[in-house]
């Protein structure tokens, strides 16, 4: 049976037996030693007692801070204690000479407390005989529950996220991370957790599990980098490699081939510098993909504010000779849990949306943090100064200088396009629109301007309420009109996702918007009924005697008079009964009438028409009619031409209009501003268009007018 054969639930009942036989394993290894109830640790460079020591019944108790010299046994002379036997981790001992007399002298001291009668030996009292008992739970002090259940949890996060997709790249990766982290913990917690000594054959093999574990944990980690969240050339052979190549210096180092044991720090900072450079890389990749760069954030947040504090307290003190920068460095295990918990969220893409606001706080305290650290570091390593005023001035300098940048840089990266508060915009947007029509517009308008996203479309069904959609890649807000939803997409340009912030903006703004748009639209009813009862007296009275002065007319031009007038009735009904139409429809009727009005004057027609699926508001269709017989009008009145051409287009959302002629009207620079051509340019205005006069070459006008329709955001072409 095959791991994608299992079901799921088993493979974490497998995964869950396994953690709890290999920390079963890891807790008999550390209560192995017997406990000799001694308290000891290092100050001043020696080892002293770090609480009174009771020495037995009705003595007075050795005091706290007693200088520990040596520690014997029956037929075992006594040795030394130094705070060399005290080393936490090995990888500071720097040489394998260090090293290995530091696994020599683990041994010799266990021979001494597993020896008949251990004594220990201190300045200030007499030689002390320990009594030791066999260790219990109890015994274990709580760093090593810190280390073990975080390498145990990091281990479950990986094989859950492994365990329900397993088909994918970064899921393996990071199970294998999981891994890792479980076989770099527990021996960890072992050998960090010992009262004074283990034996040095194990101490030995528990040190190079952890280096194992480390290799396959930061290994595995620039390698979900490398394929995570877009593939960068290479990223399927690049883990094997990386693995490979740690794999090779790990077999050196078990072999004492590398230079030294403190050659380990040096070769771990490796991979965490390649995990800064992929991050940069897969940042640089993901512009213009909010998705992907929420994960990246999500990625690059955990793993490199994890790894980093680890590093920064704890490797990089080591590589520079240091002691770590805490107590002990198993407290900082539980930082690397969080870069499981952050990667868990990463790979499954959890609340992507709710990373952008706070994780730039969470980047600039951790940089401040980092600052006076390393500052810390420099002026202790470089100038040799104490560490109390190294300590003040790497504050006083992260202070004046980082914070101030720190502000700075929140203002101009983070706060830009936020500035305009957006009830201004909503007044001039929606609130100063002329009709419900135009209110609708304005919001998708207003939207637009606040949101910026890459796209708005109108939702086929309607949404009643705003929502984030698609992991904060899209919002959903009601439209102004009625059953109408809008979906925006791909917030400030593609370079954001939509944050819970928004939907409370979208929130406050619709409720405004819709306030606005009841009472606008009630006084739209309240015009179009006023419009109506004027239409059915127009129609009824006005029209009924233009029809019989039509049928009665006794020659042609009293009945092309009486057929003008008809039609103009016409279109003023047409426009008070506020009725869309489409633009081919119009077109034809246009046609009809201009060319009757051209070719009844004598004059050459001709009619070029490009349409598309467009629809007219009535003032839309009263203005081009207007424009367009007041164009040709002027050019029979003033130019006396032989023909009239007149093109209507549709062209990428964008109306256009052009009457021509071949007259002898002299230049448009020279005409005298009348109200027609006054009239035409209000009319255009109106539409939210232009329009222009200009010479013909061999003479002749030409008319041009253009304007947007309201069904389309294209710009002019």
């Amino acid at each position: 049976m095959t791991s994608h054969s299992l079901p799921p639930l088993k493979i974490l009942v497998w995964g869950c037996a396994l953690a709890l036989l290999a920390l079963i394993g890891a807790v008999v290894l550390a209560l192995a030693p017997p406990r000799l109830n001694l308290p000891l640790a290092v100050a001043q460079n020696e080892v002293v007692l770090a609480a009174p020591l009771v020495a037995g019944a009705g003595d007075r108790p050795i005091p706290a801070g007693t200088a520990v010299t040596a520690l014997g046994a029956d037929d075992l002379p006594p040795l030394e204690i130094t705070p060399f036997d005290l080393t936490e981790e090995p990888d500071t001992l720097e040489s394998w000479a260090r090293y290995n007399r530091f696994l020599a002298r683990q041994s010799q001291l266990l021979a001494r407390m597993q020896g008949g009668h251990p004594t220990l030996y201190g300045a200030g009292f007499d030689p002390l005989p320990l009594h030791p008992t066999p260790a219990h739970l109890a015994d274990l002090p709580p760093l090593f529950w810190v280390q073990s259940l975080s390498g145990v949890i990091g281990f479950l996060l990986g094989l859950t996220v492994w365990a329900f997709r397993r088909e994918l790249a970064p899921a393996q990766a990071y199970m294998i991370v999981g891994i890792g982290f479980l076989i770099a913990a527990l021996p960890a917690a072992v050998y960090g957790s010992r009262e004074l000594a283990l034996d040095g054959a194990v101490f030995r093999v528990l040190s190079s599990l952890n280096h194992l574990g480390s290799i396959l944990f930061a290994g595995a980690l620039m390698g979900l980098f490398w394929i995570y969240p877009t593939e960068i050339r290479g990223g399927r052979r690049a883990m094997p490699i990386i693995l490979g190549t740690l794999g090779l210096f790990w077999v050196a180092e078990n072999l004492q081939w590398s230079g030294g044991i403190g050659d380990w720090n040096g070769v771990m900072m490796l991979p965490m510098l390649g995990i800064l450079v992929l991050a940069a890389l897969q940042y640089r990749r993901s512009r213009g993909e909010p998705v992907q760069r929420a994960i990246l954030k999500w990625l690059a947040l955990s793993a490199i504010a994890g790894t980093g504090i680890f590093s920064i307290l704890a490797i990089i003190p080591a590589y520079f000779g240091l002691p770590p920068l805490v107590g002990s460095q198993a407290s900082l295990f539980a930082f690397l849990l969080l870069v499981h918990l952050g990667l868990a969220a990463g790979v499954v893409r959890f609340r992507l949306f709710n990373l952008d606001r706070w994780m730039w706080n969470v980047w600039s305290w951790l940089i401040g943090g980092a600052a006076v650290v390393m500052i810390d570091l420099l002026l202790l390593q470089v100038l040799a100064l104490s560490q109390t005023l190294s300590l003040w001035i790497a504050l006083a300098l992260a202070g004046w200088l980082y914070f101030p940048l720190r502000q700075w840089l929140w203002r101009r990266l983070m706060l830009r396009g936020d500035a305009a508060p957006p009830l201004p915009q909503l007044v001039e947007a929606v609130a100063k629109a002329d009709n419900a029509a135009a209110m609708a517009a304005g919001w998708q308008a207003l939207l637009r301007q606040i949101f910026q996203p890459l796209h708005l479309t109108v939702l086929a069904a309607p949404t009643t309420h705003v929502a984030l959609a698609g992991d904060g890649l899209a919002l959903h807000i009601p439209g102004l009109g009625e059953g109408e939803g809008l979906r925006l997409e791909y917030a400030h340009g593609g370079r954001r996702l939509f944050w819970p912030e928004d939907v409370k903006t979208a929130e406050s703004l619709l409720a405004l918007a819709q306030n606005a748009y009841g009472i606008q639209a009630a006084q739209d009813a309240g015009a179009l009924a006023e419009r109506q009862r004027l239409t059915r007296e127009l129609h009824d009275g006005l029209g009924g005697k233009m029809l019989a002065m039509l049928h009665r007319a006794q020659n042609q031009e009293d009945e092309q008079l009486a057929r003008g007038a008809w039609h103009e009735l016409r279109g003023i009904i047409a426009a008070l009964e506020g009725k869309p139409r489409p633009l081919e429809e119009l077109a034809a009727l246009w046609r009809r009438d201009l060319g009757d009005t051209v070719e009844g004057a004598g004059v050459a027609f001709d009619w070029h028409f490009e349409g598309g699926e467009a629809v007219l508001t009535p003032i839309q269709q009263l203005h081009t009619r207007r424009l367009l017989e007041e164009a040709v009008a002027n050019a029979l009145r003033h130019a006396d031409p032989s023909w009239v051409a007149v093109v209507v287009a549709l062209r990428e959302g964008w109306l256009h209009l052009s009457v021509a002629n071949d007259g002898l009207a002299p230049p448009p620079e020279g005409w005298q501003v009348g109200r027609g051509t006054t009239h035409m340019r209000g009319r255009v205005a109106d539409l939210g268009g232009e329009i222009v006069w200009q010479g013909r070459p061999g003479g002749g006008t030409l008319v041009t007018a253009r304007w947007p329709l309201p069904s389309s955001a294209a710009a002019p072409p």
